[in-house]
């Protein structure tokens, strides 16, 4: 009865500072559960699984396209990685637990709410690094950052599924693309269209330009190019991976 009273009068007096607390207090909690969950995991199923059984993070992933796309991670190990627009951090935990067990991974968003700031450096598992970047993803200054926390290296994984104008996803793909090493990956989330735009009914998807600009990188590195998707009449998600060569 207390606890409550106190807490009302809380929400009344600083109603802003109290709801920023309850949503610290509501993630560390549960991230606290999703790395016990994770402690047990050996592979992409198992991480996707821990995470669905966990509130508070969501990857607004299409299941069968982001383990097909974890898989990819699997092979390749990156010791470096980059997800620009990480949202709600769900797709940013199965990254970090895919990666090398020493990586490097970059999380580049324009916002993060002080809780999730807090909260998402603890997916960083056994010596990962795990560094967000709060910035606006086309701004030259903010691949200069991201360069100074690589210290020469190149990416080893790339990850785009920030801003999804057409000329937003164009930016972001020819100002980070060239981090990548050659031998390395850059994916792209929601590359098939939303309903809004295939059928011209109301959807809260909104793959926006990514579709139009994927089909155009689909053809320039193609054979090189693989999708995920799970259903082509799908409303919006897929997975495009392209295996880059350095140019």
């Amino acid at each position: 009865m207390l606890k409550q009273l106190i807490k009302k009068t809380a929400y009344k007096v600083a109603p802003r500072w109290s709801a920023e607390l309850d949503d610290r207090m509501w993630l560390r909690k549960n991230a606290r559960q999703l790395v016990r969950r994770a402690a047990g995991c050996r592979s992409g199923v198992d991480y996707l699984s821990a995470l669905e059984a966990t509130r508070g993070f969501p990857a607004w992933q299409n299941r069968g396209e982001v383990l097909a796309l974890l898989d990819i991670v699997a092979d390749i190990k990156p010791r470096r990685a980059c997800e620009i627009g990480s949202m709600e951090g769900g797709t940013l935990f199965l990254l970090t637990q895919m990666c090398h067990p020493e990586a490097h991974v970059i999380s580049l968003d324009w916002r993060y709410t002080q809780a999730r700031r807090q909260t998402f450096p603890r997916f960083a598992r056994h010596r990962q690094r795990l560094s967000l970047v709060e910035a606006d993803s086309h701004d030259p200054d903010t691949r200069r950052r991201v360069e100074r926390l690589l210290a020469g290296e190149p990416l080893d994984f790339l990850f785009i599924d920030g801003d999804h104008s057409y000329t937003g996803v164009k930016s972001d793909f020819e100002m980070f693309a060239p981090l990548v090493r050659a031998g390395g990956v850059v994916a792209f989330h929601d590359i098939v269209p939303d309903w809004r735009a295939s059928r011209g009914e109301p959807t809260v998807r909104d793959s926006g330009g990514v579709p139009k600009f994927w089909s155009e990188l689909r053809n320039r590195y193609f054979p090189n190019c693989r999708e995920f998707i799970d259903d082509p009449r799908q409303d919006g998600c897929g997975i495009g991976i392209i295996h880059w060569t350095g140019q």
